[in-house]
């Protein structure tokens, strides 16, 4: 195959794969790493472990909120003569009200 014919067929699979289009993927019945034999068994405890790591992670995200929007509610003030300034001010206000 010559260089031309090879480039050819390079861009034209190229070309192919840019056209605008969704492929989803699935799993045919009995494919995957559990295959379809197997039954989801779901415990009082087990739901009541997830449960708990449920609450931590609450916890966790409202940590990282709340440091985070301590951190955001010096911005604005530090843009003092900036037109921005007010966006941050809003955002702000905005951010909290939705607690």
């Amino acid at each position: 195959m010559s260089f031309d014919e090879e480039w050819a067929e390079l861009r034209a699979e190229a070309a192919a794969k840019q056209t605008a289009t969704m492929q989803l993927n699935s799993f045919q019945a009995g494919d995957g790493p559990s295959g379809a034999k197997e039954k989801v068994k779901i415990t009082g405890a087990e739901l009541r472990r997830r449960a708990g790591k449920a609450d931590i992670v609450r916890g966790d995200s409202r940590d990282a909120d709340n440091k985070t929007m301590t951190e955001t509610e010096q911005v604005g003030p530090s843009l003092k003569g900036f037109a921005s300034r007010s966006a941050f001010e809003v955002f702000v206000k905005r951010w909290n009200a939705q607690n």
